[in-house]
């Protein structure tokens, strides 16, 4: 299915919002700010056995989780039962042309270190039918996460 590319997917989203900053610090509303929705979302990973911590308001999202917490991710279908606690436009946020270009980079990455993946399109990345528990994608895969790091390193 379709588990190891939303990880990625949702790791970089994560990352775009740490660039993006939030600013929700008053509530006031009916509508739950951006850190409280992360926090829903953390609960909720929790509820489907990945430990992650809240996310404290201000803390830089991208950077919440631990490498730890990632792996499991990909182990579980946690990602995919709590996805809709994420904020509004979190996903959307890889729509852009940043975006984009590093998940351009990160599929080339992929081919060149063996593993032919298609281009991500609409801003999703496509893994296909390969094998992501196999040697190879996972040697690839570690090779290349380094290319996602340009969507964190943008809103300094």
């Amino acid at each position: 299915m379709m588990g190891r590319a939303l990880v990625v997917t949702v790791a970089a989203a994560l990352s775009l919002t740490a660039c993006g900053g939030s600013d929700d610090k008053a509530g006031g509303g009916s509508t739950p700010s951006g850190n409280d929705q992360f926090v829903a979302f953390a609960q909720c990973l929790r509820q489907h056995g990945v430990d992650v911590p809240d996310p404290k308001p201000g803390q830089n999202v991208g950077n919440w989780m631990s490498d730890a917490a990632r792996a499991k991710l990909r182990d579980t279908k946690a990602l995919t039962q709590c996805q809709d606690k994420l904020p509004a436009g979190v996903l959307d946020r890889l729509k852009s042309p940043e975006a984009q270009d590093a998940l351009l980079k990160f599929a080339r990455c992929m081919r060149t270190n063996g593993v032919d993946v298609p281009d991500p399109k609409n801003g999703q990345p496509d893994l296909g039918s390969v094998d992501r528990d196999s040697p190879r994608f996972k040697a690839a895969a570690d090779k290349c996460k380094g290319t996602l790091d340009a969507l964190r390193g943008g809103g300094r």
